[in-house]
């Protein structure tokens, strides 16, 4: 009697311990997502408004630090499912593993100063490879999250998770326009807090208010990012779920929302045309089905925005034209040099050391790793969506929500052809942890 009630009692410590860990670790990553939405604001506030542009590198580095830190603290009070999810995605931690080893390589022959070696590796693992390794640890959290609840409360707690992610990203939406209008009616104290002049953006100096389009014309929506593209980036990857994800009953809200979502797309349409090609494949990929039943009424839809795109193209064709050349220009440079130029060597890299400046995510890596990396890209991507693929899908709410943060992320790499995608850390935390928490719990079920 006495054994069974040590037995029993010591069941009950270690669900109670389960129990508060998976809140501590909900609650951690909810907390964690929340200061990434606001990173832009009080980091800009830290370095320039408190410190006066020192310790930047340091303070940049914190939110980093802190998920490195949340990630190691997981995998070690978690060891058996952090085993088990090696097993299950032991071909992404190879080639995650293979993209460091080469990176290194590249950079190795072609920086030979240890300083700026070391600079230059993690640049360019933050700007190429980094937002790869997120999904995969916010996968491994997702996995060890709801690897030990029940099937009901399984989909209790993803749909508590959904609401939390939706009523975020609408606090992102709504609470960045506000905030950029504070800066039209406040221009002095954000100034103060810390914030540079218009237009104007130059590393390690202050970021500029907001920026204009044609450097003198009509404002750019931000919102609470630090430029108009990465806000266009987030709303890309985060369309199709905000669009089609269904959580309440309330049709007039819901419908609400869409218009909403709709109204701040088109306000970021200055010279940010990848938000709205985005935003297409997004609707077509929520709306596949009354595409296929709607073939005639949809094919005069899709070619009707289509021809809005080559129009918008032509009224900006001086845009355009920069954006081949400099494809043309990084083209060149990489069958001269095809095997590698080093981390940190293109696209975001320019503000440290680099000197090339494609304009095109893929064109970014390829100078950056060399010939070797699309089929490493290739093969990672390819094997999360096989495993996607193998998932058996309903209509549920977490069956659903897999397949538009999967859309997402190919809307985000068509806009890749375009811009360096993949640079704003917190779009890449905003969007990459939802996504991963999603693969990794459906992962974890039986």
């Amino acid at each position: 009697m006495t054994t069974q009630c040590k037995t029993l009692g010591q069941k009950n410590w270690i669900f109670l311990l389960f129990f508060f860990s998976f809140l501590i670790m909900l609650k951690f990553i909810q907390y964690f997502l929340i200061s990434i939405s606001l990173y832009f604001i009080w980091h800009t506030i830290l370095v320039f408004g408190i410190f006066d542009g020192q310790y930047k590198e340091i303070i940049s580095s914190l939110k980093e630090l802190i998920w490195l830190g949340f990630v190691a603290t997981i995998i070690l009070s978690n060891r058996s499912r952090f085993k088990a999810y090696i097993q299950k995605t032991k071909i992404q931690v190879l080639i995650l593993g293979l993209f460091v080893i080469l990176g290194l390589i590249t950079t190795y022959f072609n920086i030979p100063d240890l300083n700026q070696f070391i600079k230059n590796t993690i640049i360019g693992l933050k700007y190429g490879w980094y937002f790869m390794f997120v999904f995969w640890s916010a996968g491994l959290a997702g996995f060890i999250l709801f690897s030990q609840t029940s099937k009901e409360k399984f989909v209790n707690n993803y749909i508590n998770w959904l609401q939390f992610l939706t009523r975020l990203s609408w606090f992102i939406l709504i609470g960045g326009l506000l905030i950029q209008g504070t800066k039209v009616i406040f221009p002095e104290l954000w100034y103060q807090l810390g914030f540079g002049g218009l237009n104007i953006y130059k590393q390690w100096i202050a970021p500029p208010l907001y920026y204009l389009t044609q450097h003198d014309g009509i404002m750019r929506l931000s919102g609470l990012f630090s430029g108009p593209n990465n806000f266009a980036f987030w709303i890309i990857g985060l369309f199709p779920f905000l669009w089609a994800m269904r959580l309440r009953k309330d049709e007039n809200k819901w419908w609400l929302e869409k218009a909403w979502l709709l109204l701040l797309s088109v306000l970021n349409l200055g010279r940010v045309l990848l938000v709205w090609i985005g935003t297409f494949f997004g609707i077509l990929a929520a709306k596949s089905n009354w595409i296929k039943n709607n073939k005639f009424i949809s094919g005069i839809i899709i070619g009707g925005i289509v021809g809005f795109f080559g129009y918008i193209t032509f009224l900006k064709w001086d845009s355009t034209t920069e954006h081949f050349t400099l494809w043309l220009e990084a083209l060149q440079a990489f069958l001269n040099k095809p095997w590698w130029y080093g981390l940190g060597s293109s696209g975001p890299g320019i503000h440290w050391n680099g000197s090339l400046l494609p304009e095109n995510y893929y064109l970014q890596i390829a100078l950056d790793y060399g010939r070797l990396w699309p089929v490493l890209f290739a093969l990672f991507w390819t094997s999360i969506f096989g495993q996607i693929k193998k998932m058996q899908y309903t209509k549920s709410v977490f069956n659903q929500s897999i397949l538009l943060f999967s859309t997402g992320f190919v809307c985000m790499l068509v806009a890749g052809i375009f811009l360096h995608v993949f640079e704003d850390s917190m779009v890449n935390y905003l969007f990459f942890i939802p996504w991963g928490i999603a693969y990794g719990a459906r992962l974890s079920e039986k």
